[in-house]
């Protein structure tokens, strides 16, 4: 299966339309690493990006698809992205992930803290950097966590404590806070013994309220994260369960340094179907903070458990968050790490609609696949999907956590997943 063989001809984007200027893009990860070596192709024309993930393709129409391919090694991963529809001459072109992933064994353990941690407590540890983060629950005993990062093989965590009191899984009270530096390099091969100080502290507190509007209210969990400048975040309210649908939320908060009060809430459908909407950049003390649950899109065709899908097969969906009007569409194999993505404005298309570096990627023949529909925030346009900073929202890496170098309240989609077999 050919998933976007070119049509050829002069480099016009596929719209055939009135050639107009150079395209001066640049392709980018999560984390605004720059992406080398990557094949670009507008229309006819095919360049490959520099070092800084740069790229020109002269005498562009004023409508135009770029399409591009990223891969990495570990594990070996191939996919193919199309921008659909694009008129701006200087797009940022963002992918989810480009580059193989990093990671040294650190190992955790706390000092002067004055009482055992109690079953309903929780000691968090929050891992930030400008290349990944991650999260761990301390123990009294401490743990040992591989934080994974990507880009660069070296890399500077700092990392966050947080001593939660807590009573039905809601927070009481903090006991203590501290955070410490610690550089790694992807080989170094030995755990890093940390010791962190626990001693009781006194931390000054505020809360956070508001209330949600659901959209579907089942399953509706709420979280509230505090987002440190270094990128990490401590969840100290984690996906708790609104019960029969309370619109109303008030959580107690800590207060601390180059630290902001991340709040959102998420329904899971029992379709799979998924959302969440958040607030960045909060203050202890912050009232009225209200949220709105949008509605995620829904898949129309083909058909869940469709067989022999091919280049004329038409992929359609409906719905979703009204004041979004650009997508991002995934198709994924179920047995290897190979798949498409298509930034589009379209509810409608056929894989030989998509113009993959003419005709350098395909999804495999006689493979299995799903595919689904994401929303990133309000954008108006796959241009606006293309500005500088990138598109994808701060809980796109999944797992409901906020993360990544790029700040800001907004939500995130996902449809139902279909599956689908390719023609052999």
């Amino acid at each position: 299966m050919n998933a976007g063989t070119s049509s050829g001809g002069a480099s016009d984007g596929g719209a055939g339309n009135t050639v107009s200027s150079d395209v001066h893009g640049r392709i980018i990860d999560f984390w605004g690493h720059p992406l080398s070596g990557a094949p670009v192709a507008i229309g006819g024309g095919r360049v490959v990006t520099d070092s800084n993930g740069a790229f020109v393709i002269p005498d562009v129409a004023a409508e135009y698809d770029v399409s591009f391919i990223v891969t990495w090694a570990n594990p070996v991963s191939k996919y193919g992205w199309v921008y659909q529809g694009l008129t701006r001459r200087d797009p940022t072109l963002q992918v989810l992930r480009a580059f193989t992933s990093h990671a040294v064994s650190i190992e955790v353990h706390p000092v002067s803290n004055s009482a055992p941690f109690d079953s309903n407590d929780r000691c968090l540890l929050g891992y930030g950097s400008p290349n990944g983060q991650a999260n761990a629950t301390l123990g009294s005993s401490g743990v040992v966590t591989g934080p994974t990062w990507e880009g660069p093989a070296s890399n500077d965590w700092t990392l966050h404590a947080l001593y939660v009191v807590r009573t039905s899984a809601l927070p009481t009270s903090y006991r203590a806070y501290a955070t410490r530096d610690i550089p790694v390099t992807d080989g170094d091969g030995t755990q890093l013994p940390t010791a962190i100080d626990l001693a009781d502290q006194s931390l000054d507190t505020g809360t956070v309220s508001g209330s949600v509007t659901f959209n579907t209210g089942v399953n509706a969990t709420n979280s509230v994260f505090v987002r440190f400048t270094s990128g990490a975040e401590l969840p100290v309210v984690n996906k708790v369960d609104t019960g029969t649908g309370t619109p109303d939320y008030s959580y107690l908060v800590p207060s601390l340094p180059n630290a902001t009060i991340t709040v959102a809430t998420a329904e899971t459908q029992n379709s799979g179907a998924y959302a969440v909407v958040h607030h960045d950049g909060l203050a202890p003390g912050a009232t009225g903070v209200e949220l709105t649950v949008p509605a995620p899109t829904t898949l129309s065709m083909p058909l869940d458990g469709t067989l022999g899908v091919d280049d004329g097969t038409t992929f359609s969906f409906s719905g979703g968050n009204p004041s979004a009007h650009a997508y991002l569409v995934h198709v994924e194999d179920q047995d290897f790490y190979d798949g498409l993505f298509i930034v589009t404005a379209k509810k409608q298309f056929t894989l030989g609609d998509l113009p993959i570096v003419n005709g350098e990627f395909t999804l495999t023949k006689g493979q299995a696949h799903q595919w689904w529909v994401e929303t990133h925030g309000t954008p108006a346009s796959v241009d606006a999907m293309a500005a500088p900073g990138g598109f994808a929202d701060d809980f796109a890496l999944g797992g409901g956590y906020p993360a990544g170098p790029v700040r800001g309240s907004g939500t995130l989609t996902y449809s139902s997943r279909f599956a689908f077999e390719t023609a052999p």
